[in-house]
């Protein structure tokens, strides 16, 4: 049985202000989450899809290579911060507090000016591509790199937990609980005593306007199920309120980098639909006398990945978005 990651995300539909309508620039270190695919001439950082001109691939060693610069754009290194010296074979990356020197065909290479050794080389391919480690690469950076062997992607995500302790003995974090708590910023709680299930709470927010109260992700046998809810409270009282609903966009992106925007674009028409409805319909007591229902789905639930996303009207309404990964 294939492990899969379901992902809800829970609006309770007042009147609430879209963010990504209006996007605020990020920085260009503030990398929350990356990711590559075997094979594959794209990659994706925070929540953009940036073509390559060419695809990384497993070397003999068994280790993954990344194009030179596409893998320090991805990490958030900025143009003037990748350096290549054809006299002397080297290139240097410098960002996050440290710069990096790769020699081609030499496992050996420097971190703020300490020698390090690796167990692969970098190489010059295509006569004008450098290709190098993504893991030491991105771990000299202050990331961590999860490989999947399954799909063969290389996720890469803020420094966090590998393992935690469970019932006596070690587990291993999943790595959708490894791509949320990056994005999100955030930090899991674990209980159980056979199933572990993890629990996500935001105490920093107020919880009129943002909670993640009862978010959850449980494995249960060989399936893992990630459920996020945010609610915005009773906000409609006040007036508008940023729930920041664009923090959610690169945890789609990681998954459907094809389908980031038009799945936003079916939420903010939820959304107006919804509140337009929910506006011209009320009854004496302020709730919706009819209900508005919207389902869009990508790919076949059975055949993952997928996505579904849901809205209706009914009682103060709600968005969900239903993700299957593997």
């Amino acid at each position: 049985m294939k492990k899969f990651f379901a992902l809800v995300v829970f609006l309770a539909m007042t009147v609430i202000f879209i963010p990504w309508l209006h996007p605020k620039a990020e920085a260009a270190s503030q990398v929350k989450v990356a990711k590559f695919w075997i094979g594959q001439s794209y990659y994706v950082s925070n929540d953009q899809k940036v073509y390559m001109d060419v695809s990384p691939y497993v070397n003999s060693e068994d280790r993954t290579l990344v194009p030179l610069r596409f893998l320090a754009y991805a990490l958030g290194v900025t143009e003037s911060g990748v350096k290549w010296d054809d006299k002397a074979q080297t290139a240097t990356i410098s960002g996050n507090g440290a710069t990096l020197v790769f020699t081609i065909g030499s496992s050996n290479y420097t971190v703020n000016g300490g020698k390090k050794t690796m167990d692969t080389t970098p190489v010059v391919i295509n006569d004008d591509r450098t290709m190098l480690p993504a893991r030491y690469v991105a771990e000299a950076l202050g990331y961590d790199v999860l490989w999947n062997d399954e799909y063969e992607t290389v996720t890469v995500v803020q420094h966090g937990r590998e393992t935690v302790p469970f019932a006596g003995g070690t587990i291993t974090v999943p790595e959708e609980v490894r791509v949320v708590e990056s994005v999100m910023g955030i930090t899991s709680k674990i209980q159980g005593t056979v199933v572990p299930t993890w629990y996500y709470d935001e105490p920093n927010y107020d919880r009129s306007q943002w909670s993640l109260q009862s978010s959850y992700i449980k494995n249960v046998k060989d399936d893992i199920e990630l459920d996020i809810g945010i609610y915005p409270g009773i906000i409609q009282t006040y007036g508008l309120a940023d729930v920041e609903l664009a923090r959610f966009r690169p945890i789609i992106a990681v998954y459907f980098p094809d389908n980031v925007d038009e799945v936003f674009n079916g939420v903010i028409r939820s959304y107006w639909a919804i509140k337009d409805k929910w506006a011209a319909t009320l009854d004496e007591n302020g709730n919706p006398k009819k209900a508005y229902n919207y389902v869009y789905e990508i790919n076949n639930w059975y055949s993952p990945p997928c996505l579904k996303l849901k809205c209706s009207s009914d009682g103060i309404g709600f968005i969900s978005i239903d993700m299957k990964t593997r």
